[in-house]
């Protein structure tokens, strides 16, 4: 295995590099190779680019091309160039020689550095702000400071201008996640809606059954089953027009279709509205602007994988802004001064996870959206994997294109108007939690967004800015059938893996079949009831939580003493079905009841 390679021009000198017992490699033979970067970075530690000044064909800027090209891509390699022939040198020397001066080699960035060591200070220090702090923010902390410190010794800087320029390089790396960042934003639309589109999203959003519709066309682009999450869902990104929009946080295993359906819906947003995240520093969210998510929805696929901007989230969703003070080092007064940076979150978040849970100051501030792992939901997408193999006919692809450039352009039409909700007053909502506070934000917010989608079916009242429609009771009704789930596992101290196999061992514990049961009664019974249980070690996990809570008693061990064994408690079924509160949630057909008595009685 290679681990030091050395490369030459020409083979002379590639000869002769090999005869003094090193690796060696033509340049040409180097630039043709197939191998891919992860092997040589594997096989090879550190590469040498050796060239002599008086027989050496290229040019210095090419010899630099090719040493950035290698260390942008994560290649180590450090460049030697002679003053005089590269074949005079090794004639002339022996190999300790050779050796020694391998050691004098610099890395690209080095190299950039040692170059600029002479100019005068004022032609330096551009040099410095328009080369080297583009690729120092580029590395590693442990390689930042090695380069500082070669800084230091080569310019003659004093311990005070190191700090400045850390901080500088601090506030570039900052700055250019930002821009990073925004690349996954679209550029602004172009595109003018027709008379023809207009009048067709107009007409769409004046039909009755444009809930169901949604729910239809959601399928059509590709989302089989979920069809409370889906349409619950695409409200939720509609709330982005709000000024407390709604989050939400998409539950399920690993690939039981959690980003497919966020970003499926999102796709009916128009391009200019969605902003998809997947990576991030501990403070780039900071250097946004407001105008930079306002109104947008942002995905970002798997929460915990991000955890150094989780917490930025979290105040994101909860305070609806960002706030920094920070300071930052003033050149020309020679002193720090406290800059101030401040980014309104006027954007629906959507996040997905495969954990059983969130954060809990986050669990009361979104809505949980738990996917389908029934059998029943794998089996239906499994014969849509199976037609997708299929060729899709061009009309087909056409259609496909079609749905989503009509709920562009429908979003588009939706005029920003303050919703009210006239009956709320009238509304029952559990109050036995500090976390029903929210709730009832969330669940009211829900409410306005099925009234706002279906503005075109509603009296717009008063003028200008303070233009306003009112929901009314179909509003209600459609917002209470989307967020009965999402409110159960609101209220509910259980998460839905554990409901899961709580709901199966009340089912055991109801057909009174065993005294005692194993873990393989559970899995039968769950396959009896289509229920996807939870993996190891959470299964496990979840039957210990269970047993503590007294649900359940572990009361010994069988085959062999190897399984346990556990006893079913007595369990309020009703209480199961009453998840801590959703009762008191006011049905529609009841709300509707309050309200005629209540008119009535005036």
């Amino acid at each position: 295995m290679m681990k030091t390679v050395i490369i030459t021009e020409n083979e002379s000198d590639c000869n002769i590099v090999k005869e003094y017992g090193f690796n060696s490699i033509l340049l040409n033979d180097f630039l043709d190779s197939d191998d891919s970067t992860e092997k040589l970075k594997v096989e090879v530690d550190i590469f040498y680019l050796l060239f002599g000044g008086n027989d050496n064909q290229l040019s210095k800027s090419e010899i630099l091309k090719l040493a950035e090209s290698m260390f942008r891509n994560g290649i180590d390699a450090e460049i030697i160039i002679l003053q005089n022939s590269l074949k005079d040198y090794l004639s002339q020397n022996n190999k300790e020689a050779l050796t020694q001066l391998l050691k004098n080699g610099m890395d690209f960035v080095e190299y950039k550095i040692d170059e600029i060591k002479d100019l005068p200070h004022k032609e330096r220090d551009r040099m410095i702000r328009a080369e080297i702090l583009p690729l120092l923010a580029e590395v590693d902390n442990l390689k930042l400071e090695h380069y500082l410190s070669f800084m230091k010794s080569k310019f003659k800087l004093n311990a005070r201008w190191i700090e400045a320029l850390r901080g500088t390089i601090k506030a570039y790396r900052e700055e250019h996640e930002k821009q990073k960042m925004l690349e996954n934003i679209e550029n602004p639309e172009t595109y003018e809606i027709t008379e023809a589109e207009k009048e067709e999203a107009i007409k769409y959003l004046k039909s009755p059954d444009i809930v169901s519709k949604i729910r239809d066309d959601i399928t059509k682009v590709g989302v089989i089953g979920e069809d409370i999450n889906k349409v619950a869902l695409y409200l939720i990104m509609l709330t982005r027009k709000f000024e407390a929009p709604i989050h939400a946080v998409l539950f399920g295993f690993s690939a039981a279709g959690k980003s497919h359906l966020a970003n499926t819906v999102g796709e009916l947003v128009p391009p200019k509205d969605r902003f998809i995240l997947t990576s991030g520093s501990a403070r780039s969210l900071d250097y946004l602007s407001t105008d930079d998510i306002r109104e947008k929805v942002i995905l970002i696929q798997e929460i915990h994988g991000l955890k150094e901007i989780e917490e930025n989230i979290r105040v994101m969703q909860s305070e609806g802004k960002l706030t920094r003070i920070y300071p930052v080092y003033n050149p020309r007064t020679k002193r720090n001064e406290t800059v101030k940076n401040e980014v309104i979150c006027q954007a629906s978040i959507i996040t997905t996870t495969t954990l059983g849970g969130v954060h809990p100051e986050n669990s009361t501030r979104i809505f949980e959206i738990h996917l389908d792992e029934s059998v029943e939901q794998t089996r239906r997408v499994i014969e849509l994997k199976k037609d997708k193999v299929a060729f899709l006919e061009e009309q087909e692809k056409d259609e496909i294109k079609h749905t989503k450039r009509l709920h562009h352009n429908l979003q588009r039409l939706l005029e920003k108007l303050e919703v009210v909700i006239p009956f709320s007053k009238y509304i029952d909502f559990p109050s036995s939690s500090i976390q029903n506070r929210r709730d009832i934000e969330r669940f009211l917010n829900l409410i306005k967004a099925v009234a706002f989608l279906r503005q075109y079916q509603k009296e717009k009242k008063g003028k200008g800015e303070a233009k306003y429609i009112e929901a009314d009771l179909d509003d209600y009704r459609i917002a209470y059938g989307l967020g009965y789930e999402m409110l159960k596992s609101s209220f509910s101290s259980l998460t839905e893996d554990e409901r899961k196999v709580l709901r199966i061992i009340v089912s055991l514990r109801q057909k009174g079949e065993y005294v005692n049961i194993f873990l393989g009664h559970i899995e039968k019974e769950a396959e009896k009831l289509a229920i996807q249980l939870p993996q190891e070690p959470r299964f496990s996990e979840i039957l210990n939580t269970f047993a503590k809570k007294g649900l359940i008693e572990q009361s010994g061990y069988g085959y062999g003493g190897k399984a346990p064994l556990y006893t079913i408690t007595q369990y309020d079924d009703e209480s199961f079905d009453d998840i801590e509160g959703i009762s008191e949630v006011i049905t529609p057909q009841k709300l509707k009841q309050k309200i005629s008595k209540a008119e009535k009685g005036k």
